[in-house]
């Protein structure tokens, strides 16, 4: 019997995102490297890999909080420094998440078949 649906697949969405961070951490977190080219690398490695999955709004939670723990990483700000995720994501030069994925849309544990692109 397989166990899982949504959750399963965000929980493995966001251990892949996780993967793929470690794996480029000491360039992410370089200090002789801009903020733009980290943000591109970002984007364009550990974010696309979480992000394209199954989302419910409930669910997309989780994936939004590992983003911004990320991006505060590669920042190296902590909460304390009292920045917001939008400006971490300025620097970063980072469109918003929620502009890539429109949150109503395509959902396959509901049978949808919207198109997202």
């Amino acid at each position: 019997c397989l166990r899982g649906g949504a959750g399963a697949a965000v929980t493995s969405r966001v251990r892949s995102g996780w993967a793929k961070f470690k794996e480029l951490a000491p360039f992410l977190m370089a200090k002789c490297i801009t903020a733009e080219i980290k943000g591109k690398v970002y984007g364009i490695f550990v974010r696309s890999c979480m992000l394209y999955s199954s989302i419910e709004k409930r669910k997309r939670k989780k994936l939004d909080r590992n983003d911004r723990r990320m991006i505060r990483l590669i920042c190296g700000v902590k909460l304390i420094d009292r920045l917001t995720s939008e400006e971490l994501r300025q620097r970063l030069k980072l469109e918003v998440s929620k502009d890539e994925i429109d949150l109503d849309g395509w959902d396959m544990w509901r049978g949808g078949n919207r198109i997202i692109g």
